[in-house]
């Protein structure tokens, strides 16, 4: 059954109970990010969802004939890709982080014990299957793929059947099983990737036009997808993903229409962005910029710092894994383990921190630096935001409470993406359509 209608009533508070509060971690409950967090279904007043699919007409021999298509937004960071669609029956955000990790099997293999995880193959135009993969959390953390600019990354082919690959999990936690399935992807971008001048980098574009083709992928052998990409929309500016899911309600008003300006600060891994949001009568207006690397130099080097010769001279050379690990539980581990001296756990500790804020408290430093006034507000998102907290707080202590936020290690690494999706949602939202089946 098929019912299109038009969703422009107003905002609706669910009568589902929700554990969390968004306003505990400074997130206002009727924003996006706000109902994400509390992972309420996204109801209109009237009490109908909002859906995540809308109707196309799709050319045929004979004419046109409409068809549901499903919306999915995707961001490629450089250490994790996030997906996003809304669940088909529920109408919960569903968001998937996936590791940039992509691996396939040996054919040589002879032997494999323990729990396989997921494995995907393509189907290529003959029928014949690629070799069998595996994404993420399932793959060897040795083999990691492409970084840098997303017209060079879309380029590998391993990253478009990792990316294949993100899409269809994202779909399966949505609710939707094998089948044919048509879909609509709205990519994200680097910042200085888009401009309002130019659009979006041309040789992005074509990468995105190029990568996101229909394809059919096996899902653990057994479930098929066929996947028809019916409209591939222009590319957001990253950033400007989080900006969106954090001002905004479900239905496009900013929750905050009496700040001028905005700074976020986009701390991650690879990459320090900082990007401007100026509000000029009912005009935004964005710029931004990448003024660092990320956290990733400070990973790499902090092995080589506990290892000095007073610290903890008889630790290998960790892993970049087991570097980060440390950094983030702030406990030292020798050969993979904690140590068992509670004097050495206790120095260790000091340590990590002072590392930490010397090393994380010079990159916040530097994204700030070209803020010296109290003219906006400073709000900080991504990965980093999570792993360099307290950091941030110390290097803004200065300014009043009310222009610094730090989004909540539950969102900060999801909000890009979930602002991407809700600008997909709002642009589709006049030709929603409602399935009780597929």
């Amino acid at each position: 059954m098929t019912q299109p209608y038009h969703q422009q009533t107003g905002l609706a508070v669910s009568s589902l109970p929700s554990v969390k509060d968004a306003r505990q971690v400074e997130l206002d409950k009727e924003s996006v990010l706000g109902m994400i967090y509390e992972d309420r279904p996204f109801l209109l007043t009237t009490g109908q969802a909002i859906t995540g699919e809308f109707v196309s007409d799709l050319p045929t021999a004979t004419g046109t004939t409409a068809i549901p298509v499903i919306e999915l937004a995707i961001e490629n960071g450089n250490s994790c890709t996030r997906a996003m669609a809304l669940h088909f029956l529920t109408h919960q955000a569903v968001i998937s982080e996936i590791p940039s990790v992509y691996e396939e099997e040996a054919s040589n293999l002879i032997y494999s014990a323990g729990e396989l995880g997921e494995v995907w193959q393509i189907e290529n135009a003959d029928g014949t299957h690629s070799a069998i993969f595996r994404i993420g959390e399932y793959a060897d953390t040795q083999q990691d793929l492409p970084i840098g600019p997303t017209f060079a990354r879309w380029s590998d082919l391993r990253f478009v059947n990792f990316n294949r690959a993100c899409l269809v999990r994202t779909l399966h936690a949505a609710g939707y099983g094998p089948g044919t399935h048509s879909v609509c992807v709205c990519p994200g971008a680097r910042n200085e990737e888009v401009s309002v001048e130019k659009g979006v980098d041309q040789r992005v574009q074509d990468a995105f036009m190029q990568g996101l083709q229909p394809f059919v992928i096996w899902r653990n052998k057994t479930e098929r997808y066929d996947i028809r990409i019916v409209e591939i929309t222009a590319a957001i500016p990253q950033t400007f993903g989080s900006h969106y899911a954090f001002d905004t309600d479900i239905l496009g008003r900013s929750l905050h229409p009496n700040v001028p300006m905005w700074n976020w600060f986009d701390v991650g891994f690879y990459d320090g962005h900082d990007v401007t949001v100026r509000r000029i009568g009912k005009n935004i207006r964005v710029s931004g910029v990448k003024v660092t690397d990320g956290v990733s130099r400070i990973v790499r080097e902090m092995g080589a710092y506990l290892r000095q010769p007073a610290n903890f001279p008889m630790m290998d050379p960790p892993s970049y894994a087991q570097a980060l690990d440390m950094m983030r539980t702030n406990e030292v581990k020798i050969g993979g383990m904690p140590l068992d001296d509670p004097a050495d756990i206790e120095r260790g500790r000091r340590l990590i921190k002072a590392y930490k804020d010397k090393e994380g408290g010079q990159l916040i430093r530097t994204m700030i630096a070209n803020h010296p006034t109290m003219d906006s507000v400073f709000a900080f998102t991504g990965g980093g935001a999570i792993d360099l907290a307290e950091q941030i707080k110390e290097q803004t202590r200065h300014r009043p409470k009310n222009l610094t936020k730090i989004l909540s290690p539950e969102v900060a690494r999801i909000a890009n993406v979930a602002g991407i999706y809700w600008l997909l949602n709002l642009s589709k939202r006049r030709r929603s359509v409602l399935r009780s089946s597929y």
